[in-house]
């Protein structure tokens, strides 16, 4: 499965990382929403994940992803990083889940990890 089902699932799109300069969490109707988020490149869902903050959360994510000398980062961290720096665009796609808390998101999560198996979902080891 990959892009079409977010979106035949309520996804939209929100924006991509190109660069480290990129701020795709500065959409204006992420700002202190609850949901589900993605990143998927060339129409494959590469990580999925849930936040009662999408705005918070993605901001991290760039901030982590291009942040030099950080030790502590995640699988999905080092595919932003690595494929943003071969040029390849990291689209970033999110579902707002109006007033849910992590309770009823993490369940979502887990469907979708379950359904679509993102590779940067988990930890390098």
């Amino acid at each position: 499965m990959s892009e079409s089902f977010l979106v035949n699932t309520g996804f939209l799109p929100v924006g991509s990382w190109r660069a480290a300069a990129c701020r795709p969490h500065k959409a204006a109707w992420l700002r202190s929403q609850p949901g589900l988020y993605a990143f998927v490149i060339e129409h494959t869902v590469m990580y999925v994940g849930e936040t009662v903050t999408l705005h918070r959360r993605l901001r991290n994510y760039g901030n982590r992803a291009f942040r030099n000398g950080n030790n502590a980062q995640r699988k999905v961290h080092v595919g932003i990083a690595s494929s943003t720096a071969e040029n390849i665009e990291v689209a970033i796609f999110a579902r707002v889940v109006p007033g849910a808390d992590k309770e009823l998101l993490l369940p979502m999560q887990n469907a979708l990890i379950q359904a679509l198996q993102p590779p940067w979902n988990g930890t390098i080891r």
